[in-house]
């Protein structure tokens, strides 16, 4: 009768170990394909979240309220010696954003430079306009 063949794994005692290092090199190569299809994914994922937060970024800037200063109207009070006792200002401001205005603090500052600065108002002395009457 003849010897039937014996199996390569029965003659060499270190077979199991090359079967493991082959297995080990097979593994290690998938975790490297799928570390980089995941980098590649974590790229574009990364690409799309920009262009998403650059547009969102553009439709806040043309959606928000932008405040303009109109002018406004200068209230001068008088006594009865037509001296000037108090001054207010009304200003007047127009929203020409998109949206409304949830805040808006707007500040003024009057100085007033009595004989030294050119040009200024010297509340001091008399109106220049008198009432008739």
């Amino acid at each position: 009768m003849a010897e039937t063949p014996t199996p390569q794994h029965e003659d060499d005692p270190k077979y199991l170990d090359r079967q493991m290092v082959r297995w080990t090199r097979v593994v290690g190569r998938l975790t490297a394909l799928l570390f980089f299809a995941n980098a590649l994914g974590l790229f574009f994922i990364y690409q799309q979240w920009k262009v998403a937060n650059d547009a969102q970024v553009d439709t806040r800037e043309q959606l928000r309220a932008v405040v303009q200063f109109t002018g406004g109207n200068l209230l001068i009070t008088t006594d009865k010696d037509q001296k000037p006792t108090f001054q207010t200002f009304v200003g007047n401001f127009q929203n020409y954003g998109g949206t409304r205005t949830a805040k808006f603090y707007a500040w003024d500052s009057l100085h007033f430079f009595p004989n030294s600065v050119p040009n200024s108002l010297d509340f001091s002395k008399r109106s220049a306009t008198r009432r008739v009457g």
